[in-house]
């Protein structure tokens, strides 16, 4: 288990816009069967797109109360009770050994914090796609710009010595 300061305070929620979650799913490669970790789901939209458009599994992670009822509502509306689900918790705390796909719209300091996590606990063939901010230290394998934003997609790196 990785030692790290977890984060108590959300940061702030600002949504993907829809092109750009579909997009990023893209890059990734998201297949159906695979599952998706969206750490800082806000309301759900990468979960739901996940489920709906690539049949693929997805476990969203948030702090926020209200948007972690929101999504559930959106999830029992949806029927997609058997693909989604989202916990409250901290992302620093939550299991990725079962991710496929990690998807992430975070500050470069919560990034580099969440760094050695990635390393240790995701398996060879994760693939982690990041928003507008790159992850300290890694390079990505691909990026592509897209109305404004910034794709970064990573495959998960050997842990450095």
């Amino acid at each position: 288990m990785v030692n790290v300061e977890p984060v108590s305070k959300p940061v702030p929620f600002v949504p993907t816009p829809w092109n750009v979650v579909e997009r990023m799913l893209e890059m990734a490669g998201l297949e159906e069967g695979e599952t998706v970790y969206d750490l800082g789901c806000g309301d759900g939209r990468f979960l739901l797109t996940a489920a709906r458009k690539f049949k693929a599994l997805a476990v969203g992670c948030e702090l926020r109360p209200a948007l972690v009822s929101h999504v559930r509502r959106r999830v029992k509306e949806l029927r997609l009770d058997d693909m989604v689900s989202v916990v409250k918790r901290n992302m620093f705390t939550i299991p990725l050994q079962n991710a496929d796909v990690i998807t992430l719209y975070l500050t470069r300091d919560l990034l580099a914090k969440l760094r050695p996590k990635l390393e240790t606990e995701l398996k060879p063939t994760a693939r982690i796609v990041c928003h507008d901010f790159p992850i300290p230290g890694w390079t990505p394998t691909d990026w592509q710009k897209i109305k404004g934003h910034v794709i970064y997609l990573y495959e998960k790196p050997r842990k450095l010595v």
